[in-house]
Parts: C-alpha cells; sequence; structure tokens
C-alpha cells in the first residue's frame, strides 16, 4: 500500500479504556494497514475514566480553541493527543467538560444512553471534522466506528461538501454490536438546523433509534465493514441493499487491508 491517509473515528481503544470488542477490532486495523505502509490518524472521546497522567496526554494547543455550537450552547473543545502503546501512531482525544467528563464511556453503569447523547454525537462529528481541517492534514479515507460518529457521513456529504481538507476522503462506515434501545432527542432535528443543515434533510431524525440512525450512515458512506456478526441484522441486509462494496469480517475473511487497497485505489483514479 502507497503512503496513503487514513482517519479513523471511534468511542473507544484499549488501553485508554477498558477493552472491548469493538476498540481491540479498530486497534487491530489501525496496526495492520500501519504495517502495509498507510499513514493513520484516529480520534476518540476523552472520557472522565482516561487517565491521563498514565497515558501521557498533552494538549495540541495548535488544534484546541475550536468552539462547536450545539443546541445554542457554545461548547470549547479541547484536543489532547498520546501514543498507543506497542505502535508508532498517535490518538487524539476531543475533550469537554459537558459531555465527556464523566467516570463512564458512552453509555453509563447500566449500558444505557444519557439524555445528551444526541449531542455527545454532534460534537464529536462536527469537532473531528473541524479539528481534522485546522490541522490540514488531508484523509482520503475516513473510518466511522460505532454511533457515535454516525453523523460524520452526513456532515462530509452536504454541509461540508466543499470543503477540500475534508470533502475528498471516501468513508467506510464499520458496523459493530453497539445499538441500543433508546430514542435520540425528539429535537435532534432543531439541533441539526443550528449546523446549517436545511429542515427538509433532517426532519426525520426526530426521536431516531439506533437502527434509523446507521441506516442514514450507510446512505452516505462509500463501502460499509461489518466488523461483528453479532451486528444488527437488519443492518445487515440494509448494507447489502445499497449495492455498495461491503466487507464482512469472518473466520475466513479476516485481511481487512485489502478492501482499503481496493478504495484507495479508486480514490486515486
Amino acid at each position: 500500500m502507497k503512503k496513503k491517509k487514513i482517519l479513523f473515528l471511534t468511542p473507544e481503544m484499549p488501553p485508554f479504556v477498558d477493552e472491548s470488542k469493538l476498540g481491540t477490532t479498530v486497534k487491530h486495523h489501525l496496526v495492520a494497514l500501519q504495517n502495509k505502509g498507510a499513514e493513520v490518524r484516529s480520534f476518540m472521546p476523552k472520557y472522565g475514566t482516561v487517565n491521563e497522567r498514565r497515558n501521557q496526554l498533552h494538549e495540541v494547543l495548535r488544534l484546541s480553541g475550536i468552539n462547536i455550537v450545539v443546541n445554542d450552547t457554545d461548547q470549547p473543545l479541547i484536543i489532547k493527543v498520546a501514543s498507543i502503546p506497542g505502535t508508532k501512531m498517535q490518538m487524539y482525544f476531543t475533550e469537554n467538560e459537558d459531555y465527556f467528563n464523566k467516570k463512564t464511556g458512552i453509555t453509563d453503569e447500566k449500558g444505557k444512553i444519557s439524555d445528551d447523547s444526541d449531542e455527545k454525537m454532534l460534537f464529536f462529528s462536527k469537532g473531528v471534522l473541524e479539528t481534522t481541517k485546522k490541522s490540514g492534514w488531508q484523509p482520503e479515507i475516513i473510518n466511522c466506528n460505532g454511533w457515535i460518529t454516525a453523523m460524520v457521513p452526513l456532515f462530509l456529504r452536504t454541509i461540508l461538501k466543499d470543503e477540500p481538507i475534508v470533502s475528498q476522503a471516501k468513508i467506510i462506515v464499520t458496523l459493530h454490536n453497539d445499538g441500543f434501545k433508546e430514542k435520540l432527542d425528539k429535537d435532534l432535528h432543531k439541533k441539526l438546523e443550528e449546523f446549517g443543515f436545511e429542515l427538509e434533510n433532517v426532519k426525520n431524525f426526530s426521536g431516531i433509534n439506533y437502527t434509523t440512525l446507521m441506516k442514514n450512515a450507510i446512505d452516505f458512506a462509500d463501502a460499509i465493514i461489518i466488523a461483528d456478526p453479532e451486528t444488527d441484522a437488519k443492518l445487515i441486509t440494509y448494507a447489502h441493499k445499497t449495492g455498495k462494496p461491503v466487507f464482512t469480517i469472518d473466520e475466513e475473511n479476516t485481511d481487512v487491508t485489502l478492501f482499503y487497497e481496493t478504495l484507495l485505489e479508486e480514490v486515486a483514479v
């Protein structure tokens, strides 16, 4: 693989948070792609559970200082970075006291999403894209993992479609078994309007569930990876029906790097 730039967005990764199937899968893909010669960067939220001293996090001053307006509130975005142990890669963290400072991860102790989960999703999605623009680092592929990244494809293919740093990237949505049973806030469509979306394009985002949210992400993606056999069966069926490239990770298909190489060849054309 030629020196191509790939951006990973993920809700979690060990050792920064407790090991999970999603986080372990993402880390495996990062290492495999780097070993093939790709230049890889990644972002995750800076939860209150992330130990800054043990993981040696430090603020990236040149990337901090962006404010993201969510639900009429100006939310400051601080970017921190740490090395991923055992690799030559770094993890960038999005920090915000209101959204990610609690001693839980993306869900609470009972596995439930919080009432402001839609705002966390909007803040993280827009925040990593604005940070990437500010950095000047132009990825050829952006890989979205987990529902907290589900708005990234919508942003990229609509209101950010003319932004040269991010708009040219191929979008991969990687499906995991990370569903939730609750519905997101009924006013999500109004919050999306604040970002510049036309009401006609987001009016159906009122009180949506996990399946509907991820179907929207698939709609705007260029390709889909099914990383977990326990992924919502409705989403797997939906992904295949789109006619877009789909790679299913199973016992026979473990080397996902070839899938990336094919997409990168399309980028180069």
